[in-house]
């Protein structure tokens, strides 16, 4: 690649930071997503140390330091992290930092490349919360949620459910649907198992009333509910649903119903 197309693809990548450092890391060229990224002209970017993009809290740890040597030892290190503009705002980078070396293998410098990744970590911060926020929801509730991969046998749990059925937590993902099952009552079993087959047979929701044995002896009612997805072919993929605490309400209807006779 010519001098000139080499200048005019750095000149173009919009949404990159690209330069390079000396081996003490103070900054040795500059393009012009440096500017638009970080903030920096050329003439007041060349000759700093590349560590004042870093957050005061990853400069006291080390972190600039520590990603040369990593770099130095396996040829980059990745560089995802908060980074600090020239006007102290901040934003999530994700980038690297390669090692340069002369043919003999000479360590001659480095190269950083960033962009801003910012939209990306807010979506996932937004998730994480909305997330968090729903399963303080369910814990509340009394509700627990599960997915059952019907080709594979396998069922997803999350905490409650486990808890609910009586299998431990590092056992609620990808365990057989016996797992779950294993906990219902004698009586009841047969009734969820025809209820089961029935939503698969004919793509129909899944719900019943049924009482879960605990480990101590103690019955835990509880109401479930689900939905079948199905593949193009009409075959059935999953079985996905909720399981609510129902325990409380069956005692005050036992109650009322003592309180008529």
């Amino acid at each position: 690649m010519s001098q000139h197309l080499l200048s005019l693809l750095l000149e173009n990548l919009q949404d990159y930071a690209l330069f390079a450092m000396d081996k003490r890391g103070l900054v040795t060229s500059w393009t012009p997503g440096v500017q638009r990224l970080l903030g920096y002209g050329q003439s007041e970017f060349i000759g700093i140390d590349a560590s004042l993009i870093f957050t005061h809290q990853d400069r006291t740890k080390g972190a600039p330091e520590a990603e040369m040597e990593k770099a130095i030892r396996s040829g980059r290190a990745e560089d995802i992290r908060w980074h600090r503009r020239k006007d102290g705002t901040v934003f999530w980078a994700n980038g690297q930092l390669i090692a340069l070396r002369e043919d003999d293998g000479e360590l001659v410098g480095f190269a950083k490349i960033l962009r801003d990744d910012t939209g990306r970590r807010k979506m996932e911060d937004d998730l994480r919360d909305t997330r968090e926020r729903l399963q303080s929801a369910l814990d509340v509730g009394g509700i627990g949620t599960w997915r059952w991969d019907i080709p594979n046998d396998a069922v997803t749990a999350d905490a409650n459910l486990a808890r609910f059925f009586g299998v431990p937590l590092e056992d609620a993902v990808g365990g057989p649907l016996e797992h779950y099952t294993n906990s219902i009552h004698p009586d009841d079993l047969p009734r969820v198992f025809d209820s089961i087959n029935e939503s698969i047979a004919n793509d129909i929701s899944f719900s019943e009333d049924y009482r879960l044995v605990q480990k101590d002896g103690s019955i835990l009612w509880v109401e479930a509910r689900g939905r079948i997805e199905q593949d193009i072919n009409g075959r059935p993929l999953q079985l996905n649903g909720v399981v609510l605490d129902i325990t409380e309400r069956k005692a005050t209807e036992s109650a009322m119903r003592e309180s008529e006779e």
